[in-house]
């Protein structure tokens, strides 16, 4: 889904998170905590996370896996 405001971040959910990232929700509040992820407050005490910041965690998790594997 496209922001509908341009120069505006498109947020997600923990579980849209977790979905894109091929990791648990619990993993997803690990790397909140960690400084990883940076989570954003809403008042019905849910977070969400700006997609462009999930998916540049995605990279840099799938070029840290791929590394790994030349080993």
């Amino acid at each position: 889904m496209e922001s509908l405001t341009p120069g505006v971040d498109e947020l997600v959910s923990a579980k849209e998170a977790a979905l894109l990232l091929q990791r648990s929700r619990s993993c997803i509040q690990r790397l909140q905590k960690k400084g990883k992820i940076t989570a954003i407050p809403t008042n019905n005490a849910k977070y969400y996370f700006k997609k462009s910041e999930v998916l540049k965690l995605k990279e840099v998790l799938i070029s840290k896996s791929k590394a790994n594997e030349k080993v």
